[in-house]
């Protein structure tokens, strides 16, 4: 069966399509303060203990403000590590002001709703 010209078109498309979700995907940015161990390591230059670290630290001191507080509070990641990192797809977003960085251990848990089951 000839190629035509539309079929050539149309597997060029289709190749050109999967290699640009390839390169989306590759680039999309990942949230430090929201991504897990797992989904760290994943990031280009960063091996599992390293994003295992960065997990407990984020646990330990609460959201990394910036990606220079990352390489402060982060043994191993210094400002030219931190720079290749975020080149490689790393984002430090700053936690919203309705939700407070670390949660207040001290305020008293919501009170139970007792006897109001919404039954009759």
């Amino acid at each position: 069966m000839p190629r035509t010209g539309w079929m050539r078109a149309s597997r060029r498309a289709l190749v050109c399509a999967a290699v640009l979700a390839a390169w989306s995907h590759s680039v999309a940015a990942m949230d430090v303060n929201q991504a897990s161990a797992q989904e760290l390591a994943a990031i280009r230059g960063l091996g599992i203990k390293t994003a295992k670290i960065i997990v407990q630290e984020r646990d330990r001191g609460g959201p990394f403000g910036s990606m220079d507080a990352l390489a402060e509070r982060v043994r191993g990641i210094g400002a030219r590590k931190a720079k290749s990192l975020q080149d490689a797809g790393l984002r430090a977003t700053r936690p919203t002001p309705l939700q407070p960085a670390v949660p207040d251990r001290r305020s008293k848990p919501p009170a139970p709703l007792i006897g109001k089951t919404g039954t009759r």
